[in-house]
């Protein structure tokens, strides 16, 4: 027969033996079983056990109750079992784009209390929105990690999204930013009182697609009758009009999944307003456009001053065609029309102003907005991302046209070729945007390639534009990760942020890559003008107001002004280049715009990511990892904006250190201000 501790201890060992992802609560019949076992027949001290050096239980008088093998229990050191003392838990990127197509891989690690990795436990996840590939995962049996992956699922607000890591006791809350939704205005830029004013709002997903089927809340700083929402149709747009009663500067507010955006019309009580052209019409450059204004009432005026934020403003066509540059120009009214002609050469959004010169309601100001746009194609530069990729791998390949003075060309249609085979483009053709930029979609074929064997083929079609990008197809090289905390260290002389970040290498069994040299590389991706204005209600007091989305100026980040690179504000820097640095993690070291780290046993090296507060949250930049591992180069990347210091939006007395853009508050990426 069993004695009284065989029975439980053997059923115990059982459980224990179970994989961890199937483990309940031990059963109650073995703990009952267990307290009941004492000395003999005296009723002594339930025994405790512990685990031997076999993993099986012996029993002991000396133990703990309640030590499981795997515990958070304190109590429990030096009973043998295993004390979970520390759980980590790390994201490979800190923020996520809106359009659904990147991720974030967290991982979590237990640790003993000599740092030992505490392999084969489960790990519970959660997210308080969007979704988890996994809700418990287990340490692996040779890394210790648990990894999990998150996405925004079908979700478009922007958002923080908070997500939990737990074991035992312990708990680990990381913090991703989800954004890139965004607003736009487009319609009259001034109105009349009493007189219907029409807009249009655009709601956009990180990638520019359209949101539909999505209400939009509207306000009016005048108290003007507004509908309260109105809602976006298929294409992402929701039109609406209204008739203001209270003049002045009316500033309009649009609020939608996270994101706002403003737009302030001069509104008068003077029937002044434009007649032509159309709010929104595009004009090709050098091209001269007639613009023109109406007085509908019996006012005493004596002209109208036109104004354009872009180009030259001309009194007569004549003098429009001649070509000399002209800020300003006054003009008489006939028959109540005054008319002026509008030329730039230079592509870009323009706001024409007309002012009011009168004894009665002087000053009174009309604007119509319109964009300039080249037409003539003369260079196209290609590039693609990334340029090595798998056996039926896909790359997205961008090809910007510009014409002969570095101005985007609107409407041109790009065709996509691979004359040497290596796989194919999809779509062949694509149109290009105001920005200028068309893409497509590489998708290699399942054979390996010699070294920038594959040619990408860019054509404008009808025109001799044409460049040529190369790509690489080669077999599977290692796995790297890139990934960072959701702290920041705040220097100071000269004040400055940095953040800590990690670079992981692995084989494709997923064993560390010890020693590897990886060179880590930064640039600027995008930038934002605008300011933080203050928000009632709840912890956050300020909040960034976009005022314009910029494209990067140096597209090769190299420095210098190339084809397809533009200075477009003309204040003799590339923006954003020099926002941030990478560095090693010392602080005698130098930053820069790369730098070269070196894993370590555990195959993963630190470096830091360093820049002025000013930047924060205005300068979007993108980290690539690049290893050359067994002679193929295998990298990683991950883009995001520079984090600010969270507590420095909560005290609505104190303006934030990033409170406006180092690259201006005024819209126009052509705008100095």
């Amino acid at each position: 027969m069993l004695d009284c501790m065989d029975y439980p201890m053997q059923k115990l060992n059982s459980f224990r033996q179970q994989p961890s992802g199937t483990r309940l609560l031990l059963p109650l019949a073995v703990i009952m079983a267990l307290a009941a076992c004492g000395g003999g027949g005296g009723g002594s001290s339930p025994t405790a056990w512990t685990t031997g050096s076999t993993g099986g239980s012996t029993g002991g008088s000396t133990g703990t109750p309640g030590c499981l093998p795997f515990t958070t229990n304190s109590t429990c050191v030096g009973q043998g079992v295993t004390v979970v003392k520390t759980l980590s838990l790390t994201a490979d990127v800190p923020t996520i784009q809106t359009d659904g197509t990147s991720v974030v891989s967290l991982v979590a690690s237990l640790k003993d209390a000599g740092n030992g990795v505490v392999k084969g436990q489960e790990v519970s996840f959660s997210a308080d929105s969007g979704e988890l590939s996994a809700s418990k995962v287990t340490t692996d049996a040779t890394t210790g990690l648990a990894q999990v992956v998150f996405n925004s699922n079908a979700d478009k607000t922007n958002r923080t999204v908070n997500i939990t890591a737990r074991y035992g006791s312990l708990s680990q809350v990381i913090s991703v930013a989800i954004q890139g939704t965004r607003l736009g205005f487009g319609g009259d830029a001034s109105g009349v009182v009493g007189s219907p004013v029409s807009m249009t709002i655009s709601l956009l997903d990180a990638a520019g697609k359209a949101i539909a089927n999505q209400d939009v809340s509207l306000r009016s700083s005048l108290g003007n009758g507004l509908p309260a929402t109105v809602r976006t149709n298929t294409a992402g747009q929701a039109s609406f009009s209204y008739t203001p009663t209270v003049g002045g500067a009316d500033t309009i507010t649009a609020s939608a999944l996270g994101a706002s955006a403003a737009r302030t019309l001069e509104l008068t009580t003077t029937a002044f307003a434009f007649s032509s052209p159309a709010s929104g019409t595009v004009i090709p450059i050098n091209t001269c456009q007639q613009v023109s204004v109406s007085l509908l009432s019996s006012n005493p005026a004596t002209g109208v001053n036109f104004v354009s934020s872009r180009g030259s403003i001309y009194a007569s066509q004549a003098s429009c065609q001649a070509g000399a540059p002209s800020s300003t120009v006054s003009v008489p009214f006939f028959a109540g029309i005054a008319a002026a002609w509008v030329r730039s050469p230079s592509a870009g959004a323009a706001t024409v102003s007309a002012i009011l010169a009168s004894s009665v309601a002087d000053g009174t100001t009309a604007k119509r907005d319109v964009s300039f746009v080249s037409t003539t194609p003369t260079q196209i530069v290609v590039q693609s991302d990334p340029s090595t990729l798998t056996p039926n791998g896909t790359a997205k390949v961008y090809a910007i046209v510009r014409d002969d003075t570095g101005n985007p060309v609107a409407g041109s249609t790009v065709v996509f070729t691979a004359p040497n085979g290596g796989g194919q483009a999809s779509p062949t053709t694509a149109q290009t945007d105001a920005s200028g930029q068309a893409s497509t979609t590489f998708i290699a074929d399942p054979n390996l390639s010699g070294k920038d064997s594959v040619k990408v083929v860019a054509s404008v079609l009808n025109s001799t534009v044409t460049s040529t990008t190369t790509l690489t197809v080669a077999g599977q090289g290692v796995n790297m990760v890139i990934s960072t905390n959701n702290l920041i260290q705040v220097l100071s002389d000269p004040p400055r942020y940095r953040s800590v970040w990690g670079v992981s290498v692995t084989d494709t069994a997923g064993n560390p890559v010890r020693n590897q040299q990886v060179t880590v590389a930064l640039k600027g991706v995008w930038f934002h003008k605008g300011y933080y204005i203050p928000v009632a209600g709840g912890t956050v007091k300020w909040a960034k107001s976009i005022q314009q989305e910029c494209e990067p100026e140096d597209i090769n980040n190299d420095g210098f002004i190339q084809a397809g690179d533009r200075d477009r504000d003309g204040d003799g820097v590339l923006e954003p280049n020099g926002a941030a640095f990478v560095m090693p993690p010392s602080d005698s070291a130098t930053q820069a715009s790369s730098v070269t780290v070196t894993t370590n046993q555990e195959g993963v090296a630190a470096f830091w990511v360093q820049y002025l507060p000013q930047y924060a949250t205005w300068a979007r930049v993108e980290l690539t990892a690049t290893a050359a591992v067994t002679g193929t180069n295998s990298s990683v990347s991950r883009s995001f904006f520079l984090p600010g210091l969270a507590e420095e939006l909560t005290n609505e007395a104190v303006y934030p250190s990033f409170g406006d853009s180092p690259y201006g508050v005024q819209s126009g990426c052509d705008n100095p201000k």
